[in-house]
């Protein structure tokens, strides 16, 4: 009874190594990927066309995980998914918004492109006007700004919460995080 046992493990232990190269990660971050059909079968054709596996595999197991157990097949195409990841590396949406549509189009189907037009879903880049929320948060915010100086670091991301919340979560928040520490700087 013991030989059998031991030729069953050898075989999964040669797919976890191929999968881990598969799937460019280690074992335990693709474990829905290489244990569910589906996923396994969505992520082969995302990947057939954003050849880009971790960003891939982070979204399919973080935010489809639900959606890959169950049965029937995705309201979604893998072209439009790779379309909604394309627009999230553009930053033409935020990743908060990015996870909203994909909730819609899991929900109800459509294209990225269609529900980020109908929620009115777009990144703003734009310095002036992301400036303008910074500036508004340092005015605003004027005795977080002065611990921050006297070395409370962790304010920082507050600060940042803050102008996030001005633009209604719109704005690019690597962008106002730049122009945050340029403010900041610049008040010393």
């Amino acid at each position: 009874v013991r030989e059998p046992v031991k030729e069953v493990a050898k075989p999964k232990a040669k797919v976890a190594v191929a999968d881990s190269a598969r799937f460019k990660s280690p074992v335990a971050d693709q474990l829905l990927i290489t244990h569910h059909p589906k996923a396994s079968a969505f992520y082969d054709a995302v990947i057939a066309l954003h050849n880009e596996p971790e960003p891939v595999r982070d979204w399919i197991n973080n935010e489809l995980a639900d959606e890959m157990k169950k049965e029937g097949a995705l309201r979604f195409s893998a072209g439009e998914f790779v379309e909604l990841l394309q627009m999230l590396k553009a930053q033409a949406v935020s990743h908060g918004q990015a996870r909203e549509i994909l909730a819609l189009m899991s929900s109800q189907g459509g294209t990225p492109q269609k529900w980020a037009a109908e929620q009115g879903f777009k990144q703003v880049s734009d310095p002036a006007a992301l400036k303008k929320w910074v500036d508004e948060v340092m005015s605003e915010q004027a005795a977080s700004v002065a611990r921050y100086q006297q070395g409370e670091e962790k304010l920082f991301g507050f600060l940042v919460g803050q102008a996030m919340k001005k633009s209604k979560g719109s704005g690019n928040p690597q962008l106002i995080s730049d122009l945050l520490k340029q403010a900041l700087a610049a008040r010393k």
